[in-house]
């Protein structure tokens, strides 16, 4: 491997990982998931935004190493759109449990999990309570995607709403894979919840979203989402930097 590049772990041979600083590493594992994004975004969105930001931000960045990224997910309330897989929280919680034991294994002390399902959150945090309990001397670390671009996001949009196959995850979908992006058939949506008070948990979303979209994805445009990976890159940048030079 070059040096002063960001790795991927995958493509790194058994003495590269030897080598590495093993108290200064971090390991990022960008997380997603496999889910309707309207008519308009492949399945894989979450998973190739994160992990398209994590690469990006490790660029000349030595010992952050990116290990491949884990598109299978928590998955509900757009499970029974076609194509979506679900894992159960318990699945993904003992699937992070046994990856942090085998990097705890070669040495490794620091682990970001960079995430842009929400879905995943619980499940991790699980998983980080668990790994503790284990006694696994590995430190687990977790950054959302979108957190800390609220500001940037309400200063871009167009729309009245967004959120799911939206303007904003649209937008960024144009700035890192629009290959992949049918804009002929981005069209508006919205989620009528059957209430207006009290929340409906569990909500089959095939039941009250025909599309999956939640926001208006016509208003996207390649030029907002490379503001908004810009500054998600950034910001990830911050938090690898801080956790390269935090003791273990």
């Amino acid at each position: 491997m070059e040096e002063g590049q960001g790795m991927l772990y995958e493509d790194m041979t058994w003495e590269e990982i030897g080598r590495v600083d093993k108290e200064r590493a971090v390991i990022v594992l960008p997380t997603g998931c496999l889910e309707g994004h309207g008519l308009h975004l492949p399945l894989g969105t979450d998973a190739k935004v994160a992990f398209e930001i994590c690469r990006r931000a490790a660029e000349e960045m030595e010992e952050v190493l990116i290990l491949p990224p884990l598109y299978y997910a928590s998955v509900t309330a757009t499970l029974k759109y076609p194509g979506g897989i679900r894992l159960k929280p318990s699945t993904i919680c003992q699937l992070l449990c046994d990856i942090c034991e085998s990097l705890s294994l070669h040495g490794f002390k620091k682990l970001l999990i960079y995430d842009a399902h929400g879905g995943n959150r619980e499940p991790i945090m699980a998983a980080a309570k668990e790994v503790a309990a284990r006694g696994i001397p590995l430190r687990l670390f977790y950054l959302f995607a979108l957190e800390g671009l609220s500001e940037l996001i309400d200063e871009i949009r167009e729309s009245d709403i967004w959120g799911h196959a939206c303007e904003i995850e649209t937008s960024v979908a144009l700035a890192l894979f629009p290959q992949l992006v049918r804009m002929g058939r981005a069209k508006p949506g919205r989620t009528e919840y059957p209430t207006k008070f009290a929340k409906l948990v569990g909500l089959d979303w095939t039941e009250v979203n025909p599309t999956a979209v939640v926001g208006d994805p016509s208003k996207a445009t390649k030029e907002k989402g490379e503001r908004l990976v810009e500054a998600a890159v950034l910001r990830l940048k911050e938090a690898l930097r801080e956790l390269l030079e935090l003791k273990p």
